[in-house]
C-alpha cells in the first residue's frame, strides 16, 4: 500500500513539472527605421511651401538653416518677379526700391518658417522647412486693413499746399504701405495688391504734382554779412511754391557738386529750408568745378 502511494505521488509530481511554463529564449530584433518620404523632396500645398536641405553629418553648414534659406530664397524670387509685373501693368518704378520692400517683407515672413521635420541615415544629416501660408496670410489681412483704413483718412487730410503736414502724411503711407507691395505670387493675395496700388499711384502724382511747383532761386553773390571760411564763396537758396508765391519751410534737398568733371567723383550734402524758406550753403572754393 505504502509503494502504491509513493507511486502515485511520483506521477502527481511529473504532471505538475510537465504542466509548468518553461522558459522560451527571445532574439531581439532591432527595429527597423522608417525612412520618411519626403527626403527627396515634397510638393508644395495649399497651406505650406516646403524645401528640404542635405548635407554630410561632418558638414560646417547646418541643414536646418539651409532649408531656411531655400525657402526664403522661393519666396524672394516669386516676389520679384511679381514686383516687375506690377512695374510693367501700373507704370512704377521699383528698380530703386525693391530691395528695400523685400528687407521690410522678410522680417514678418522669416516668423513663419519653421524646421518640420529632422532625419539622419548615418552619413547625412536631412532638413524639412515648411513655410505656413495660412498664418502668413491671416496676419497680412488683419494688418493690411488697419493700413488701408488709415492711409484712406491720411488722403483726405492731404490739401494742395507744399507743407510739412502734407509731406509727413505722404511719408507715413508710403511706409506704411511698402511692406504690402506686391503680395501675389507664392502667397496669392490677388485682391489687395489693387489698393496697394492705388495708394502708391496716388502718392507718385501727388509728388510729381509738387515737384513741377517747386521753385528754386540763387544768389550767387558774396554775403558780405558773414565772414568765409578758407575762401569759400556762400550762396542763398529760396525755395518758393510756383503756383501760389509762397516760401517753402522744411524742404529737404541735396546739393551735390562734381569733382574733376567726373560723374563718379562726387559729394553731396542734404540741407533744409528754414521758416523764410531759405538756405545758405558754402561751395567749393571758386574756381573747382561744381
Amino acid at each position: 500500500m505504502f509503494f502504491k502511494y509513493q507511486i502515485l505521488y511520483f506521477l502527481i509530481f511529473i504532471f505538475f513539472y510537465s504542466c509548468a511554463p518553461k522558459q522560451v529564449e527571445v532574439v531581439s530584433v532591432e527595429p527597423r527605421k522608417i525612412i520618411p518620404n519626403w527626403l527627396s523632396g515634397i510638393s508644395n500645398d495649399s497651406l505650406f511651401l516646403y524645401e528640404v536641405s542635405k548635407v554630410e553629418n561632418n558638414s560646417t553648414v547646418s541643414s536646418d538653416s539651409l532649408a531656411r534659406d531655400k525657402i526664403i530664397k522661393l519666396i524672394k524670387t516669386d516676389f520679384f518677379k511679381y514686383l516687375k509685373k506690377i512695374d510693367q501693368n501700373h507704370d512704377l518704378n521699383f528698380n530703386q526700391s525693391k530691395e528695400i520692400f523685400w528687407n521690410d517683407r522678410l522680417k514678418k515672413i522669416s516668423q513663419y518658417v519653421s524646421i518640420y521635420e529632422n532625419y539622419n541615415d548615418g552619413k547625412h544629416n536631412y532638413s524639412l522647412a515648411r513655410f505656413d501660408k495660412n498664418l502668413y496670410v491671416n496676419e497680412f489681412y488683419e494688418q493690411f486693413a488697419k493700413v488701408d483704413r488709415l492711409n484712406r483718412e491720411k488722403m483726405k487730410s492731404i490739401d494742395s499746399a507744399i507743407s510739412m503736414d502734407n509731406f509727413k502724411n505722404i511719408a507715413e503711407i508710403l511706409n506704411e504701405t511698402v511692406f504690402y507691395t506686391g503680395s501675389n505670387g507664392l502667397i496669392a493675395i490677388n485682391d489687395k495688391d489693387s489698393s496697394v496700388i492705388s495708394s502708391l499711384k496716388y502718392i507718385e502724382d501727388y509728388l510729381n504734382g509738387i515737384n513741377s511747383r517747386i521753385q528754386l532761386e540763387f544768389e550767387s553773390k558774396v554775403l558780405n554779412s558773414m565772414p568765409l571760411v578758407n575762401e569759400k564763396k556762400r550762396i542763398k537758396v529760396l525755395a518758393k511754391d510756383s503756383r501760389t508765391g509762397k516760401s517753402i519751410d522744411g524742404m529737404w534737398f541735396t546739393v551735390m557738386y562734381v569733382n574733376n568733371n567726373s560723374v563718379d567723383n562726387y559729394n553731396d550734402d542734404l540741407i533744409i529750408t528754414k521758416k523764410d524758406g531759405s538756405v545758405e550753403y558754402q561751395v567749393q572754393a571758386i574756381g573747382d568745378e561744381q
